[in-house]
């Protein structure tokens, strides 16, 4: 109890997903959630609750419009946050990109990563050692 979730960027595209899935459900689950972007591919959000885990089949859903109504997401709006280049995994955000308007500030991405150190007896990474990298998990 007591989350905050702001100034996020949701971007998915199974046509099963859920734009958030609880266990039971109060209303101070979380304390804010607000100031975010929401973007599924070719789907509506939905929040999914269940009502026990051993009953998956019990599973209520309920839209983004109710979900508003329970007092979050004021600010937060769906649109896509035009990424750089999904396909490549460059999820820098174009100069466009409506989540400035929210004030969603940039991953310094060029800081994040391997980084040479005393430290780490695997740096350098040989170019064909690549398996740290994940794949891409969205193909829109």
């Amino acid at each position: 109890s007591g989350n905050r979730f702001i100034r996020n960027i949701v971007y998915y595209a199974n046509p099963d997903a859920f734009l958030i899935s609880t266990l039971g459900w109060t209303k101070e689950m979380f304390a804010e959630s607000d100031y975010n972007v929401f973007f599924h591919f070719g789907g509506d959000l939905h929040r999914r609750e269940w009502s026990s885990i051993s009953r998956p089949d019990a599973a209520s859903s309920e839209s983004y419009a109710r979900w508003r109504q329970l007092g979050y997401e004021a600010h937060s709006i769906i649109a896509d946050p035009l990424f750089v280049d999904v396909q490549n995994d460059d999820f820098r955000l174009k100069p466009d990109s409506p989540a400035f308007k929210l004030g969603f500030k940039p991953i310094p991405v060029e800081r994040i990563g391997l980084y040479p150190s005393p430290n780490r007896a695997s740096w350098p990474v040989p170019e064909h050692y690549d398996i740290w990298r994940e794949e891409p998990v969205l193909n829109p």
